[in-house]
């Protein structure tokens, strides 16, 4: 089982698509679940899908989430089996919790277990989201599940542990596109324009005043810009700017006192460089919250498994959107380890991240310990 994780993770590895265009990967996962058996499979929508199996008791039905898209990014793993698709990498691990999902369905396609079970692999997880689409398209009305659950790789914790918390793990978040519109010349005649380079500096400084000003010190947020672009040429006074960030918030009730206080800063700085602006937040993230008895219930099963070692961690200022089925079933998110004794750390999207094969197999164990056989 292991070496078939294996082989799927790196052929998986090998085609990492965009979110809502993760063709191959989709064509790969259907393709491997037909050559299991036994599992309906749905696609409610144009990439993803879902496969359901009944139970041989079915009293219930566990749910298994994995993401399936990729990141825009270059690798440099230097491994054998790297991208094949330039400017694309699975920089976030989905490649290994794909390789685990199809790992238990062919657990369970070989050994059946009492529970009715439902695998969501999931599109779209680093935006624009793919849990909500899914979840509109009408998969847990037809399946009911009754719980869920959803692994991430960690390049901080070690292979062999698993870590997760009652509560908060993943907090919630919205994205932040804002455009200056102002008026281009020549760089020896700025009076003749009005310069976006200084009004986007400005509005940058005073959105850094949110968090520390207007937000109880007490809960954890966070606005980052990530991305600010803006001018043509060194001659050239830059007509339009663009700002692109983040907004994580622990306490959901203050996210919309942060986006009121940064529309107020947008209008104040646009009127004050005599500027047009455009203003959108984009994509929004539900917070991922674990059910608290069910993460004692899982803490009680993985600590019946000698080889994996349980760590209650804190929460992340990380946001993934597993946190809209948690708000409609109950479950758990947890961390799995992957990274080796002595192996260099690189975080999760960086260009040479590339976790541990071995966490395949503790992931496939983690996930079997929540059905019954």
């Amino acid at each position: 089982m292991f070496e078939r994780m294996k082989k799927h993770r790196r052929a998986l590895h090998r085609i990492p698509e965009l979110g809502h265009k993760e063709f191959k990967t989709t064509a790969y996962l259907l393709q491997a679940l037909i050559d299991m058996g036994g599992w309906q499979i749905d696609q409610p929508l144009a990439t993803g899908l879902v496969a359901f199996k009944k139970g041989t008791v079915g009293h219930k039905c566990v749910a298994f989430r994995a993401d399936i898209d990729a990141l825009p990014m270059t690798e440099q793993t230097g491994v054998e089996w790297s991208s094949n698709h330039e400017g694309l990498m699975h920089a976030c691990g989905h490649d290994t919790h794909m390789a685990i999902a199809l790992g238990l369905a062919e657990t369970i396609t070989n050994n059946p277990c009492q529970e009715d079970v439902m695998i969501i692999f999931q599109p779209a997880e680093e935006g624009p989201g793919g849990a909500m689409p899914m979840i509109e398209a009408g998969i847990l009305d037809k399946y009911q599940p009754d719980e869920i659950y959803a692994l991430h790789i960690s390049p901080q914790h070690l292979v062999g542990t698993v870590a997760t918390k009652p509560g908060t793990l993943f907090v919630g978040n919205s994205e932040l596109f804002i455009d200056l519109l102002g008026k281009s010349c020549h760089g020896a005649l700025p009076h003749e324009g009005n310069d976006m380079i200084i009004a986007g500096i400005n509005l940058v400084n005073q959105l850094q005043t949110i968090i520390s000003r207007n937000i109880n010190p007490s809960h954890c947020a966070v606005v980052t810009v990530g991305k600010f672009e803006a001018g043509t040429r060194l001659n050239i006074v830059a007509g339009q700017a663009r700002i692109e960030g983040t907004i994580r918030i622990m306490n959901p009730d203050d996210l919309p006192y942060i986006r009121q206080r940064i529309a107020e800063m947008v209008e104040g700085v646009a009127r004050s460089f005599v500027a047009e602006f455009k203003l959108d937040f984009g994509a929004s993230y539900s917070a991922v919250v674990n059910d608290e008895q069910m993460v004692s219930s899982f803490k009680q099963k993985i600590e019946s498994l000698t080889d994996i070692h349980y760590v209650e961690c804190e929460h992340t200022m990380a946001s993934e959107d597993f946190g809209f089925f948690l708000e409609r079933v109950p479950g758990v998110m947890f961390w799995l380890g992957g990274k080796e004794e002595g192996q260099q750390e690189f975080g999760l999207h960086h260009p040479q991240f590339y976790p541990s094969d071995k966490a395949l197999e503790f992931g496939l164990k983690a996930m079997k310990a929540m059905l019954t056989y």
